[in-house]
């Protein structure tokens, strides 16, 4: 899988180095997916490589937001026992330092930045690798540039309250599933990026289980101040 990479003739005390930044950006990829796989969810691991992408899945949800995920610093180990064995082997970061190994070996490549989602049913947080740079489009001229338009204004307002609602309907612990049906919301994947996450970083809403986050017992509840 790392075959393909460019391997620039370089020097370092007196010896040729045979990989750079972005082989071990590919090495941290792969063990990410491993040490943070939920074995108790459905699906396997799967690695895809295109002509313009690599494509690491591992089943599960994140435990942490993607904004958490790139900032580094702060993570939650699925799997200890696995990433500890990794470490000794020196092939893991510790928790929270093995997304900058991977962004490094991109920006080293001059690549466009590495990029994660999540799919759900089933469950899988996809990281996407681009092995190509993306073509230029012409910038738009500030006469181009769209309005927020008033449906734009309806939504913000309209998601602002379904926050307060939920967070009046939370003062009693409830499981995702019953937020979403008070709110009428479909959605599992927005729902927990729109309204659940930011939620949780701003401390206004907690987890009954913070140890488990996916655990089937979660409940979600609101903080009081």
């Amino acid at each position: 899988m790392i075959q393909f990479l460019p391997r620039p003739f370089m020097i370092k005390d007196g010896i040729r180095q045979e990989e750079t930044p972005a082989h071990d950006a590919v090495r941290e990829a792969l063990i990410n997916c491993i040490v943070h796989n939920d074995i108790s969810a459905l699906g396997n691991i799967v690695v895809e490589q295109t002509d313009d992408k690599l494509v690491f899945r591992n089943p599960g949800m994140m435990l942490v937001s993607k904004q958490q995920y790139f900032k580094g610093g702060r993570s939650i180990c699925r799997n200890p026992i696995l990433q500890n064995i990794f470490m000794r082997l020196g092939g893991a970061e510790r928790a929270g330092s093995g997304v900058d190994k991977i962004v490094r070996g991109w920006e080293y490549l001059g690549l466009p930045l590495p990029a994660v989602e999540e799919e759900t049913r089933p469950d899988y947080v996809v990281l996407t690798l681009p092995l190509k740079v993306k073509t230029d489009t012409p910038q738009d001229t500030p006469q181009d540039t769209p309005q927020d338009t008033p449906q734009d204004t309806n939504k913000t307002i309209r998601k602002e309250k379904n926050k307060n609602l939920l967070l009046e309907f939370c003062k009693e612990p409830k499981t995702l599933s019953e937020i979403m049906k008070f709110l009428g919301l479909k959605d599992r994947k927005n729902f927990i990026e729109g309204y659940i996450n930011p939620l949780l970083e701003e401390g206004t809403l907690a987890m009954t289980e913070p140890d488990k986050p996916t655990s089937g017992n979660q409940r979600y509840i609101t903080i009081v101040n």
